[in-house]
């Protein structure tokens, strides 16, 4: 029986996971008040019942886990989903734009794709999601008022990171002031961050430069002092491709020793992919304390690379897992990221010491991902973030001897059954009772004729296949001195 209760309620845990590096427990009490996780107890001889003040979920055939984190994700690609194959970054990317500008969403349009990468996180077990919006042009309120919006009604905990830039792909990263434009820009982004705070406590602003080959000294310290004024995170795009990593400025400096001048190395900084990093540059992430959220699944189909993993956290690195886009990764489960986090390398590494485990990946998607964006989540402990997962019995997990091997190997987010954000039920048997799915799947379905038309008018002005050739030259060029040693 299910009660009003605003504050209390109580998990009566048949299976339960505390986090990733604990051993599996068995018939325990969970007690939730204020949005926090009261009390972790064994199960008493007569467990308690629904009430006025205190609502009981009964999981004593389930599974309890912690709630997983997206620490880097794009809502709007889930327009594109899964529109292009065989095509690396610096090709997706002009292609990506290009349709989505014909597409010219609005805010019905805007608020759609926000649902529907939202609700596929929360039926795959993620409580909590970094959303940076990477639209092109200028920053637009409307549709940081749809993230807004959306968050709040699919209940997920959210960080919006609105991604800014003012300059564009170059084979050197330009140093000149930013430009009236820039700074109007800027503007727009301090709009923007007052606009999420004054939204539901479950969301927050990120500053978020889209990434630091795109962006100017000026702009970048301009971002790094608007994060420290207003108290919130940086989060960007960070030597996702090989070209990105032979950028060098003016003088001859890398990216890496860009960020270190700069300042945008520090403890509240997540980098978003970090593939093409040195020994040397590894030991200056860790120095600093910055995060990394690798995206195992978009790094393998655009073919950017195989980020250093094990040699991040043998440093003690802080890794998290992100999805990155719905035409990058193809979809925003966290399920699929950790089984190809586990198993990316290991065709490559015949050193079989060395691969990443199952708790590690299940970890990044944990504590990793709590860390990078500083919450005190990812387990379920007293004082912790009520965020949490409970999953169904079922084939999937039969018989599951091995708790953290079978989530990351043999679960694919079938089995996630309720859901729970700051201790409110935002999922119960596997659907969400704040948003018509069938309604939303109409407007799936209309966007989905749109995008073809979109993608048929771009078919007409489509790159010529003599620039098609010289991005091919210039894609094999920069892999070849990517296989060069770098010191």
């Amino acid at each position: 029986m299910r009660l009003a209760a605003p504050d209390a309620k109580s998990i009566l845990a048949g299976t339960l996971l505390t986090s990733a590096s604990e051993p599996v427990l068995k018939d325990r009490l969970i007690r939730i008040r204020g949005g926090l996780i009261e009390s972790v107890e064994p199960m008493p001889a007569a467990p308690p019942e629904a009430s006025n003040e205190a609502q009981v979920i009964d999981a004593r055939d389930k599974v309890v886990i912690p709630g997983l984190v997206n620490a880097h994700c794009h809502h709007t690609e889930a327009f594109q989903r899964s529109l292009r194959d065989r095509v690396p970054f610096e090709l997706w990317l002009p292609e990506r734009r290009a349709i989505e500008d014909i597409l010219d969403p609005g805010y019905e349009d805007l608020l759609a794709a926000n649902h529907i990468a939202l609700l596929e996180n929360l039926k795959h077990g993620t409580t909590t999601v970094l959303h940076h919006l990477s639209r092109r042009g200028a920053i637009d309120l409307q549709e940081i008022r749809a993230c807004i919006d959306a968050a709040e009604r699919i209940g997920l905990r959210t960080f919006i990171a609105p991604s800014v830039a003012d300059a564009g792909w170059h084979h050197v990263v330009p140093a000149h002031e930013m430009s009236a434009a820039a700074r109007e820009e800027l503007d727009r982004l301090g709009q923007a961050l007052e606009l999420v705070a004054a939204g539901p406590a479950t969301v927050k602003g990120v500053v978020a430069p889209s990434s630091p080959h795109t962006c100017t000294d000026d702009f970048l310290s301009r971002c790094l002092a608007m994060a420290e004024e207003r108290d919130l995170l940086m989060h960007t795009h960070f030597l996702e491709t090989r070209a990105e990593a032979m950028q060098r400025t003016g003088t001859g400096e890398t990216t890496v020793e860009r960020a270190v001048r700069l300042g945008l190395l520090r403890s509240d900084t997540s980098l978003a992919h970090a593939v093409h990093l040195t020994d040397r540059e590894l030991d200056v992430l860790k120095e600093n304390q910055s995060a990394v959220v690798h995206n195992p699944c978009s790094n393998a189909k655009l073919g950017s690379g195989l980020a250093r993993i094990r040699e991040m956290l043998d440093r003690g690195i802080t890794v998290a897992l992100g999805s990155d886009g719905g035409d990058t990764s193809d979809g925003y489960s966290m399920f699929d990221q950790m089984k190809m986090a586990a198993v990316m390398r290991r065709c490559s590494e015949p050193d079989f010491n060395t691969w990443i485990t199952a708790t590690e990946c299940l970890a990044m998607a944990t504590t990793g991902g709590a860390q990078a964006l500083g919450l005190r989540a990812g387990r379920i402990a007293p004082g912790h973030l009520a965020d949490i997962c409970i999953l169904k019995p079922g084939t999937r997990m039969w018989p599951a001897a091995d708790l953290a091997q079978a989530l990351v190997y043999s679960e694919n987010g079938s089995s996630v059954d309720t859901m729970l954000v700051g201790g409110d039920v935002v999922l119960e048997n596997g659907e969400s009772p704040r948003i018509d799915e069938a309604a939303l799947g109409r407007q799936a379905g209309e966007l989905a004729e749109r995008v073809e038309r979109a993608r048929s008018e771009r078919a007409a002005h489509k790159l010529t296949p003599e620039i098609a050739d010289r991005l091919q030259a210039a894609e094999l060029e920069y892999r070849e001195a990517a296989s060069m040693p770098r010191k």
